[in-house]
């Protein structure tokens, strides 16, 4: 039936669908390309660049290969800077449990 929503589907969704599956609850994970394209953007920006860095600790998860996806890639973490002490050994992938952690 049609139902008038919008349907996603494709390589990029599938990856995303992924990388949740394996995150833990709460947690935000970005890929290697959203890292470098903030990057990017806040490479400019001075502003921008001490806000987020004020706000914000990324690291690095790893790389890592995903069911179905041919190549490996590197995931960062977000984490709330007051939370970096506590998250610092954080890292990705419990083959076993499929999760992101440590």
């Amino acid at each position: 039936p049609v139902t008038g929503r919008m349907d996603y589907f494709g390589p990029d969704v599938n990856r995303a669908a992924r990388l949740a599956q394996r995150a833990y609850g709460g947690q935000i994970v970005l890929s290697a390309t959203s890292y470098h394209a903030l990057e990017m953007e806040t490479h400019h920006d001075n502003e921008m660049h001490h806000f987020l860095t004020s706000k914000i600790h990324l690291q690095s998860l790893g790389t890592h290969k995903l069911k179905g996806f041919k190549v490996a890639e590197e995931f960062f973490s977000v984490i709330p800077i007051d939370l970096k002490d506590r998250w610092a050994t954080f890292q990705m992938l419990d083959e076993q449990r499929g999760q992101i952690h440590n």
